[in-house]
């Protein structure tokens, strides 16, 4: 595996807009501050995306016998707190899903109305992007759950009206 700096500062090849975890941030902080987007979105994506990967359980090692499969958060000793917590950076950092969260899931047509329903679908699309990025696909699984969780948007606005004031 690439040194995980390399997934940071854009030091390996990828595809456009992947390439540069700095670049990607930089860029959705920017938005931020011109009030283009809102901040839950990425911020409860990824705390969920984050959670979901450190407790879902993965094969630890492969044997003739079959995969020994371990839930991170409740380890064995030999896997640490420095191991989990890189694991989680790498899926991070190499798959799509900053880029889906800062740039793909805020946009205006996507996204729920409300508040609340914002963070509901946010902490949804992390959930399922971690689910998606450990058993289907690292590069394409982010796409798939922000597919699917747009498919919810409409029942979200429907069930979480905005209050009136009068």
């Amino acid at each position: 595996m690439p040194p995980l700096e390399n997934l940071i500062i854009a030091g390996h090849s990828g595809v456009i807009g992947n390439g540069s975890a700095v670049a990607i941030i930089a860029g959705g902080l920017f938005l931020l501050f011109q009030g283009l987007i809102d901040f839950r979105i990425p911020l409860l994506g990824t705390l969920a995306a984050m959670v979901g990967l450190l407790v879902l359980p993965i094969p630890v090692y492969i044997t003739d016998l079959g995969a020994d499969w371990h839930w991170l958060a409740f380890r064995s000793h030999y896997l640490g707190w420095p191991t989990a917590l890189t694991f989680v950076n790498y899926e991070v950092f190499a798959s799509p899903l900053l880029f889906t969260l800062f740039y793909l899931a805020t946009a205006p047509g996507l996204r729920p109305i409300t508040r609340r329903g914002r963070a509901i679908f946010a902490i949804g699309l992390g959930l399922l992007s971690a689910v998606l990025q450990l058993y289907a696909s690292v590069a394409m699984g982010p796409y798939i759950a922000l597919l699917i969780i747009v498919l919810l948007t409409p029942t979200l606005d429907r069930w979480i009206r905005p209050r009136t004031l009068v």
